[in-house]
């Protein structure tokens, strides 16, 4: 208000016949505002709002007391009788700077309405809240599909994070406004982790396979590290049908299958572009041979990390089908990913769908690795990067599970300058979680998202299950978990076998879900 005094020029604001004070916490406008003004030019009131607050005996942030029935502060509109009544300027003069916005809701927001109403001034809002008998206490941010219907040209940056279906309000307004959407997608990308943005944002691809041959403009790069031979093999099938020219980088752990790999490129694919196969230790698995190549591979517009993935801890099939999947996802469909990319330059990453096999074993299985998560703070902060995140907050990681994906280089810029060295990798065999490998594997969305760049999920363009089989899976988890929490540990001698922890919070999590 100040600011407005000294910058009206002439007697200040209240030459003015109207004030609007709004704030940056929305989107808009999706509606014409001249007909929100019209229309409310027509009352007999002295200042309005675009929604009211309902009264209510609880709720008041910071002290869950009672909140008086006020106009939202997001959008606010006095006429010149309310800028120049005493009450109006004395409240302004006694606002202080606060930081803590709990303070702000309960000292200025919630009682400038009551304020400017017990000293005469009457007050209305453009969506009346008192008819709407099914409507919460805070619209703009519990039901923001019932102000979209009703053509409130505003929505809150918090309606989409406190609503339970985002999509559908994202729905509302392609539908019914000429909006661009793009703005609320990119926003909630650029300033709200993957984990959030996700909620938000459609970032799923199916795995289709593009008409588009020509990306001649583009630099790509492929890097695949080799430890089996047979899938190998197959890498070099699909790749030999690919309809775009690309480097291929190599590695692998020993000088015979360097070998082999030389003699099977040239005895089946004479054309294929191979940079270089070089030959380090076996040691950090794919992970650490990609990371000593990824200054090669910096200067290209694209590229993607793949390697011969089997899952030798666990039953074959596990391993056959993740191994299939990820070849549908992000080897077969390579054209449609780097298109993805052409038409779309805030995309930095894109992973596969998580494997089948997570969706049929119990959910004991995504129990978090607070390990990993911790070297991942350490190394996040090792890397200066600038975005605030605790992954140790987070209760599931994005992340490509087994680490292949396609990437910008300079997405993952900061960790490549990082220069993980020998001595930070464990020797074979390595821990099947907790360890400085998985916490690389899980930060890379992460670290794109810290660039500025996007992220994009590679999806069956079938899908594999149905929401009613997970329905029944978690059902039956449940009672599984249920049944366990209520029996009877056994004794043996002075051992006592009772639920683990994790299986306790485990059925915590489930119940409250």
């Amino acid at each position: 208000m100040e600011r407005c005094n000294t910058r009206g020029g002439g007697g200040g604001i209240n030459q003015y016949d109207n004030l609007t004070l709004m704030n940056d916490s929305c989107f808009g406008p999706l509606f014409d505002l001249e007909q929100v003004y019209l229309r409310m030019e027509q009352k007999d009131i002295d200042f309005w709002g675009l929604t009211e607050f309902r009264e209510s005996n609880y709720g008041m942030p910071g002290t869950n007391e009672r909140v008086p029935a006020h106009l939202q502060s997001y959008f606010l509109c006095f006429n010149k009788k309310t800028i120049n009544s005493e009450t109006f300027q004395i409240f302004w003069r006694n606002v202080d700077y606060e930081k803590d916005i709990d303070a702000v809701i309960q000292k200025y927001e919630t009682q400038l309405t009551l304020l400017l109403q017990n000293s005469g001034l009457v007050y209305g809002s453009f969506f009346n809240i008192a008819p709407q008998t099914i409507c919460k206490l805070d619209l703009s941010k519990q039901q923001a599909y019932i102000l979209k219907l009703n053509k409130i040209p505003m929505i809150k940056i918090k309606a989409f994070l406190g609503f339970e279906c985002p999509y559908y309000l994202i729905d509302l307004i392609k539908k019914n406004t000429d909006y661009p959407v793009r703005f609320i997608e990119n926003y909630f990308s650029d300033y709200y982790n993957p984990n959030t943005s996700i909620l938000i944002n459609n970032k799923l691809i199916p795995a289709r396979i593009s008409e588009r041959k020509d990306y001649s403009s583009l630099k790509i790069a492929i890097h695949l590290h080799v430890f089996y031979l047979d899938i190998f093999e197959r890498y070099i099938e699909f790749f030999d049908n690919y309809s775009f020219r690309f480097d291929l980088f190599i590695t692998t752990d020993t000088l015979g299958k360097k070998e082999h790999i030389e003699n099977f490129i040239a005895t089946h694919n004479a054309g294929l572009s191979v940079k270089e196969i070089i030959v380090f230790q076996n040691l950090g698995r794919d992970i650490f041979p990609w990371l000593l190549i990824a200054d090669r591979i910096s200067t290209y517009d694209i590229a993607a990390h793949l390697h011969t993935k089997k899952s030798i801890t666990a039953y074959d099939w596990i391993g056959i089908t993740w191994q299939e999947e990820l070849f549908n996802l992000l080897v077969v469909p390579a054209s449609t990913i780097i298109e993805t990319f052409e038409n779309n330059t805030k995309i930095g990453i894109i992973i596969p769908e998580i494997p089948f096999y997570f969706h049929v074993i119990y959910p004991i299985s995504f129990v978090r690795d607070i390990n990993a998560q911790l070297i991942m703070n350490s190394l996040w902060e090792k890397m200066g990067c600038n975005k605030n995140i605790d992954f140790t907050n987070l209760s599931t990681l994005i992340f490509p599970y087994g680490t292949m994906c396609w990437y910008r280089p300079r997405a993952f810029k900061s960790l490549v300058d990082l220069g993980v060295k020998t001595n930070d990798i464990p020797l074979e065999p390595i821990a099947l979680q907790g360890t400085v490998l998985h916490a690389i594997e899980r930060l890379l969305v992460y670290l794109a998202w810290n660039e500025g760049y996007d992220y994009r999920i590679m999806v069956p363009e079938t899908p594999h299950v149905s929401n009613f089989i997970e329905n029944m899976r978690i059902e039956k988890t449940n009672k599984e978990l249920e049944t366990i929490m209520h029996s009877k540990p056994y004794r043996i001698g002075n051992l006592m076998l009772t639920l683990p922890r994790k299986m306790k919070a485990l059925y915590r999590y489930f119940k409250k879900k």
